[in-house]
């Protein structure tokens, strides 16, 4: 598996899901807001079955270096699932050019495999997600691609808005 959008969950099971992360998500903005990353994440259920379920907010200019998890199983996939606003996710090749550029809004999920370059960024002025990573032990170690600058750096701010463009015309929506 490389990358996908998987079908919206179940009604019930969502609401269920909001009902345990909705109380976070407050502090979780506000704690984005001071943070001069423009976002925060909060560990959510770190369970026994190894997986990795993190409420991450993110706010407009955050900028998520893309990665991959070199390390993982090839099996190993990272599931992102919008609770609050739209979030942009975009894939990328071994040489950095973008791979897929798709959004996914409140309770649309997206998966990519861990062995594939990625990064996520809100569409509007902020965006919250559930991360539910399933990888190997050593699979959290990230990789940058060495083609895009480090967080701060003036480019950063080109990148999203290219980004955001690519998304607008593979959607036909406008941001």
């Amino acid at each position: 598996m490389r990358s996908a959008r998987i079908s919206p969950i179940n009604v019930h099971d969502f609401a269920q899901l909001l009902t345990l992360l909705l109380p976070a998500t407050g502090q979780l903005k506000e704690r984005a807001l001071q943070s001069p990353r423009r976002r925060a994440h909060e560990r959510v259920a770190p369970g026994a079955d190894g997986a990795n379920r993190t409420l991450i907010a993110m706010l407009a200019g955050s900028y998520v270096r893309p990665h991959v998890h070199d390390a993982a199983q090839e099996h190993d996939v990272e599931i992102l699932l919008a609770i609050e606003g739209e979030t942009g996710i975009v894939t990328f090749d071994r040489s950095g050019r973008v791979a897929s550029a798709e959004s996914i809004g409140v309770g649309q999920a997206y998966a990519v495999s861990a062995h594939v370059y990625h990064t996520a960024f809100p569409l509007g002025n902020s965006c919250i997600f559930l991360e539910a990573a399933v990888l190997s032990a050593k699979g959290y170690d990230k990789r940058y691609h060495d083609t895009f600058p480090e967080e701060f750096d003036d480019r950063c701010s080109l990148l999203l808005e290219s980004w955001l463009q690519e998304i607008a015309r593979n959607c036909e929506k406008e941001f």
